[in-house]
């Protein structure tokens, strides 16, 4: 009788572990037009999973799925019925080596928010969690929650021309910094001025030498004559 009771209570405490598949994370806030991912986990409990069916369902007016990405080590399995991201239904199915047992990802699903609004993506009851025997022993399903704001609004920046500030004009005969032009100028018009005033003096020299010359050449020839 002692070991029966013994039995019995040690049965008792020896905890039981339901499968299930969840989405993580449980809830996100997210923008209309933004992309979003969750991770499919999946609990074997102390049973050993071989294959996997997660079965998603989504609102089709306020989300779009876009992609799905299996975990490493994994077999995919894409024939008809385990293969689907339309319609409002994700079914992503693989086969996992060897089986494990406790907590596994199966892979990342990425949606984009379409619109305003409270939408449930939630696992269906058409999932699967296969053990060695064949047999489906999922007791469990979860949903996450998305909430979609409106999206944020594009500033918009006015663009403004830029005039360049106008530019001093120099003043005609004023000294510019240094006063190094101003006195250049005034050298060169003095210089001018001298010469101007030296050419008359040189041009009547040249005129009486030549007009004596030529007057000594005739008179050396009537004086031969």
């Amino acid at each position: 009788m002692k070991k029966i009771c013994a039995f019995v209570l040690l049965s008792v405490a020896i905890p039981v572990s339901a499968a299930n598949i969840t989405l993580v994370p449980a809830s996100m806030s997210v923008r209309a037009g933004e992309q979003f991912s969750f991770v499919v986990s999946v609990d074997a409990g102390y049973e050993k999973a071989v294959t996997v069916k997660a079965a998603l369902a989504y609102p089709e007016t306020l989300l779009d799925p876009l992609s799905f990405s299996f975990a490493p080590g994994l077999i995919q399995l894409s024939q008809a019925g385990y293969d689907q991201m339309s319609g409002g239904v994700v079914i992503k199915t693989a086969g996992f080596p060897g089986g494990f047992t406790g907590t596994r990802d199966l892979g990342t699903i990425t949606f984009k928010a379409k619109q305003t609004g409270s939408a449930d993506v939630s696992v269906a009851e058409s999932s699967l969690i296969l053990n060695t025997q064949n047999v489906n022993v999922l007791s469990g399903v979860t949903a996450s929650v998305i909430t979609v704001a409106e999206a944020e609004p594009i500033e918009v920046i006015e663009s403004k021309a830029i005039t360049a500030p106008p530019k001093d004009e120099p003043i005609t005969g004023a000294p510019q910094e240094g006063g190094t032009e101003g006195t250049e100028t005034a050298t060169t018009s003095d210089q001018g001025a001298a010469i101007a005033e030296t050419g008359f003096p040189l041009r009547t020299a040249l005129i009486v030498v030549l007009s004596a010359a030529i007057l000594g050449g005739l008179a050396w020839r009537l004086w031969r004559k």
